[in-house]
């Protein structure tokens, strides 16, 4: 900066250019620090818009926190009490317990509510991670963590008509009754996890029906039989390891549990995947054997300590499913089928064999000695995105089981016996409307029907279900 000189020795007007050149210079610090400050307090600003706008979970040092509450309300033309514990709450689709009206706030019809955490920290820059999970789900309108197994042992003794809805499934009141594991992920080798993990049937009926494994709308969403392979408590296996890897377009994915945590005779279960992507087009094949697979009913009173146990049928299961969708503009088609054979096991368990949850077991060993069951289930659909903001979906769904009676099922009467041939049909629609990123509404009904076999036992053979409800993701 230039010194003043003495005025009296200077000449006036080169005294006034030095006192110019100083004020730009004092006026140019103070436009670059104004600018300096404008521009930090704007970065500021946009980061937080950004994160607002942009982000769909929290993240910090690698782990990410995530979750979904989801409630509504809902009918049943024939339906049972809400249960505090049973994840769907109602009977969306008719059962034997559905012997009345009902009317009444519902947890989770779109998806299950839930919290966790996500965990991926580079370990050899961008080409290997480790990778880990730690979920619960919950049901929102009692804060109750999810035990389908708990519906079903309060309706020990119960006579159907009184019964609360309940029903069999892999979420047994567990601290983590979704996945938790560990595991690496390399962008060359692939993806290898291990823990409780999901089966891999289970992540395909999410993907490829149209309406997302929905509880309150979708057949294979609410009753789990397809997503376990047989039985709805192997949709998720603990002690499981996975293993995923991608080959040019072809994806590859193998599961196998060492055992079951009850028995401890070898292989609990393995599946096996294969699949592509083909510009629209979806296709993922997939099979599945699960030894000692267990499907729950209540104990009827007076047999056993209705306090402590459960009744569990013990079975083989072998599954075979091919899914598939494509995708075409605002337009997605969806179609699967699976095929389920069910045989007494090759290895029984005892009366007070534990269950998942720590629950202990009533055991029948022997339901197929007179004939293996077939189970078959098909499902197609649609969804058409209207808007960025609103989407359509609708699906339907059929059963069918054989005659494994050992013996005739004719005459006209349906229902004679629960072995016999019978089928189920479910119809289904409803619409999404994304208020914002995170929070949607939605509202739909199902019809179910069930016929034949499959109508044993019930008072109804028939019921309408509709829901409305918000869901907010994080």
């Amino acid at each position: 900066m230039p010194a003043l000189a003495n005025a009296q020795s200077v000449d006036p007007q080169a005294l006034q250019q030095q006192v110019d050149s100083l004020q730009q210079q004092i006026n140019s610090l103070k436009a670059s620090s104004a600018t300096a400050s404008a521009a930090s307090s704007e970065s500021e600003a946009d980061i937080l818009k950004k994160y607002m706008a942009g982000q769909t979970s929290l993240t910090t040092h690698g782990i990410t926190l995530y979750g979904t509450l989801d409630i509504g309300m809902s009918y049943q033309t024939h339906g049972a009490p809400l249960n505090d514990y049973f994840y769907p709450g109602v009977n969306e689709l008719v059962q034997k317990n559905s012997t009345r009206s009902i009317f009444g706030v519902t947890p989770s019809g779109l998806s299950q509510s839930k919290i966790g955490v996500k965990i991926e920290e580079p370990l050899i820059g961008d080409q290997l991670s480790f990778v880990g999970k730690l979920e619960s789900g919950f049901n929102p309108q009692s804060g109750n963590f999810s035990d389908a197994i708990q519906s079903v042992q309060q309706n020990n003794g119960v006579a159907l008509r009184n019964q609360t809805a309940n029903a069999d499934g892999s979420r047994a009141g567990q601290f983590l009754n979704g996945e938790a594991y560990i595991g690496v992920d390399s962008k060359t080798y692939g993806r290898f996890t291990v823990g409780r993990l999901d089966s891999l049937l289970l992540d395909n009926v999410v993907t490829y029906d149209p309406m997302g494994g929905s509880y309150a709308f979708s057949l294979i969403g609410w009753a789990g039989a397809a997503n376990g392979g047989g039985d709805t408590q192997d949709a998720r296996l603990d002690n499981s390891a996975r293993y995923a890897v991608q080959v040019g377009p072809v994806h590859m994915i193998a599961l196998a549990q060492a055992n079951n945590g009850y028995n401890n005779t070898g292989l609990g279960a393995g599946q096996f995947d294969i699949g592509t992507q083909w510009g629209g087009l979806s296709v993922d094949a997939t099979v599945s054997d699960v030894k000692d697979a267990v499907h729950l009913g209540s104990v009827p009173g007076g047999t056993l300590d209705n306090n402590t146990y459960v009744a569990g049928t013990i079975s083989d299961n072998i599954a075979e499913a091919l899914m598939l969708k494509y995708g075409m503009g605002p337009t997605t088609l969806y179609g699967g089928y699976e095929h389920i054979l069910y045989s007494d096991p090759s290895h029984n368990l005892n009366t007070g064999a534990q269950d998942i949850g720590g629950y202990l077991l009533q055991v029948t060993n022997n339901a197929y000695q007179s004939g293996n069951e077939i189970l078959q289930i098909a499902w197609t659909g649609a969804k058409y995105q209207f808007t960025p903001k609103f989407s359509m979906a609708g699906a339907y769904y059929y059963q069918h089981q054989n005659n494994y009676s050992g013996g005739s099922c004719g005459g006209t009467a349906y229902g004679q016996s629960g072995k016999c041939a019978g089928s189920e049909n479910v119809m289904s629609l409803m619409g999404d409307y994304a208020v914002t990123k995170r929070f949607d509404l939605y509202a739909g009904v199902m019809y179910s029907q069930v016929l034949g076999g499959m109508d044993s036992g019930y008072a109804y053979n028939n019921a309408v279900s509709t829901m409305a409800g918000a869901r907010f993701n994080f």
